[in-house]
């Protein structure tokens, strides 16, 4: 089979199970905004501040639930023999469900004693301890849905992900608006929820594999899990960076409005972690499988994976102008002005999962963490020189700069430790493409309203017919490769 032929074929079962990502995401993405502000009406703005320092809180004590584990079932999962799959996957869930339950009781331990130094304004008990408890029941997820995407069974993933999204809400609804246990509400519905979802999570790890305890067999998978944790915990230090920094040097107002940028900004990576769901396990498949071959079929079908965060960029940038004047309120117009960059620097984050994958194939990575510290330190030494002269502009080149140290560094380490050889003319004209229309809608304007959507209309449209014609005339240029 030739090349052309090989890669359509794969193209159109990717495209099939990315689509299911993408749904599961989507029905989510919106069940949550149609939802949540329900609890508006039960919950004051207090209350949500408390809830917003748990969610932080999750965040940074998720980094170390199930050791992160379920990295390495990826990783390892097309190395292992057919008939051991099943016990070298429950082993790794065993291990990680236990160490997730040490964790939680360690973490409730600690936070009874340092809470106050970090949350004076939140109890420990009941908030942070609930807080806790919540946390390790979400991440009991992690590794029956990483073990679903191994599989590839993206209509089992989509199916569990709706199930266990639609059972948090029914909790969190059943107990802040029916039963108006206000703020504890949330807590008495998100443990509800939680508690439920383990129900499922066991369930669905009964079915894939089969539980069991070698220690034997954690050696590798330690070794290459573990080094995930310092990375990570970096990369959301560096998240909240920007805007703990900002706020020292400026007022709420230009807090608010840089926020609010990133509100437009973050919609690519809800995109790019649904595409990524199914270019992960395709990568390892593949290569594993089918060695150099398999290594320029990733690097080609890279372009279709990074082509939709363009085009959802694009969407933002020619169109989120006209949603912001539509309401009419003029003290947001501001922001307008800072979408594009901030979409820009959204794109550039995400790029490393498709251009760098190189680290995680080496199984070295314990090389992870310096892209992420090389970041953190970029953007905390920029952000000190630029924010306090230029606001949010500093903050913007700040994450510029530093998102592209990151990109290169990921790239430059992908390329020696596994000899990893990107495709770059689809990234070239994507991103000459999206400059050039952001370009021609700062260019052309119109102050009437309609005569600004219809321009946003023709660019977009432009921009589509610009990227259909050059992936059509790449696939069509794809030489013959023989014994593929």
């Amino acid at each position: 089979m030739n090349f052309k032929d090989e890669f359509i074929k794969l193209l159109k079962l990717e495209s099939k199970s990315a689509s299911y990502y993408i749904l599961s995401t989507s029905i989510t993405g919106i069940g949550s905004f149609i939802i949540v502000p329900l609890f508006w009406h039960k919950l004051t703005p207090s209350d949500f501040g408390i809830v917003a320092i748990i969610e932080i809180l999750s965040s940074f004590l998720g980094v170390f639930y199930c050791l992160a584990l379920d990295q390495s079932i990826t990783r390892f999962f097309y190395e292992w023999k057919l008939e051991e799959r099943p016990t070298r996957v429950g082993n790794l869930w065993i291990v990680g469900w236990l160490s997730s339950i040490i964790l939680q009781v360690i973490f409730l331990l600690i936070f009874n004693f340092i809470s106050q130094y970090l949350f004076p304004d939140v109890k420990y008990f009941p908030f942070i301890f609930f807080g806790i408890i919540i946390s390790g029941l979400t991440s009991f997820r992690l590794i029956p849905f990483t073990t679903l995407r191994i599989l590839n069974q993206p209509r089992q993933y989509t199916f569990y992900e709706i199930i266990t999204f639609f059972t948090n809400m029914a909790s969190l609804v059943l107990f802040i608006l029916v039963l108006d246990k206000k703020l504890m509400g949330y807590f008495y519905g998100s443990m509800l929820g939680g508690s439920i979802n383990f129900l499922i999570f066991l369930s669905i790890m009964l079915k894939v594999s089969k539980p069991t305890i070698n220690f034997k067999q954690l050696r590798e998978a330690f070794s290459f899990s573990l080094p995930f944790i310092p990375s990570n915990f970096i990369s959301n230090v560096s998240m909240i960076t920007d805007r703990f920094i900002l706020q020292q040097f400026a007022d709420l107002h230009v807090l608010g409005i840089y926020s609010i940028g990133l509100k437009f900004a973050t919609i690519i990576s809800k995109l790019h972690s649904a595409l990524k769901l199914s270019f992960i396990p395709f990568l390892h498949k593949i290569v594993i499988e089918r060695g150099c071959t398999g290594q320029k079929i990733v690097s080609e079908m890279i372009g279709v994976y990074v082509a939709p965060l363009f085009l959802l960029g694009v969407a933002i940038c020619l169109f989120a102008d006209d949603f912001i004047r539509f309401y009419g309120n003029k003290p947001y117009f501001e922001v307008i002005n800072y979408i594009p960059p901030l979409v820009i620097i959204m794109i550039i984050t995400s790029l490393y999962i498709y251009y760098s994958p190189g680290i995680y194939l080496s199984k070295k990575t314990k090389y992870l963490i310096i892209p992420t510290l090389s970041q953190l330190v970029i953007l905390i030494s920029s952000s000190i020189l630029l924010i306090p002269k230029f606001k949010i502009l500093g903050i913007i080149g700040s994450r510029f700069i530093g998102t592209t140290i990151f990109l290169s560094v990921a790239i430059y380490l992908s390329c020696r430790l596994y000899k990893w050889k990107n495709n770059y003319l689809s990234l070239l004209f994507l991103t000459f493409s999206i400059v050039a229309v952001i370009f021609l809608d700062e260019f052309i304007t119109f102050s009437n309203a309609y005569l600004s959507l219809s321009k946003s209309v023709f660019l977009f449209g432009l921009y589509v017919l610009a990227n259909y014609a050059f992936f059509i005339r790449t696939i069509n240029n794809y030489k013959l490769v023989e014994n593929i």
